[in-house]
């Protein structure tokens, strides 16, 4: 699926929000007032983005079923570039609550650095205020319907920033 970023809205969608049918409220492209703000509102944020804020809602959260909702059922999730692939749902679930993080003891900030395609590129930061601070790289492709097939994560520690 292409980068829905930036790409045009749809020519016709919708009513013309026009009241008196006399044409005049129509939008260029066919697009009425309220369907244009819907469509630009749903293109504003990219597949990458939904599926980073997905995953650190299941961070915050710990939920089986949060963690699990973000990839496919055979996904590869690796935890370090050299490190072996958790291989599905049950693996991933495992490995992640094995590794949790609980609630409160983390801040993360987020960017998408690149996405195209299946592809997304996230650089992130990860402040333990207890502990250090990581700089992070993810690498993540996405299916169709917009969970990971493949995550792998590349992080450095960093001392605290205090």
């Amino acid at each position: 699926m292409p980068n829905r970023i930036g790409a045009l809205p749809p020519k016709n969608v919708g009513d013309t929000g026009d009241a008196d049918d006399t044409g005049d409220d129509v939008r260029p492209g066919g697009l009425d007032a309220r369907t244009l703000v819907e469509w630009t509102w749903s293109m504003a944020v990219s597949r990458g983005a939904e599926w980073v804020s997905g995953y650190v809602a299941a961070w915050q959260s710990n939920d089986p079923a949060d963690i699990a909702a973000l990839f496919t059922e055979l996904a590869l999730y690796r935890t370090s570039p050299d490190s072996p692939p958790r291989v599905g749902h049950e693996a991933i679930v495992a490995g992640w609550l094995d590794d949790l993080d609980e609630p409160g003891t983390w801040a993360f900030d987020w960017s998408i650095l690149h996405e195209h395609d299946d592809l997304v590129l996230v650089q992130g930061r990860t402040v333990y205020p207890a502990r250090e601070d990581f700089l992070n790289l993810w690498i993540i492709r996405l299916a169709e319907d917009g969970r990971a097939t493949e995550f792998t994560e590349w992080y450095m520690p960093r001392g605290h920033k205090g």
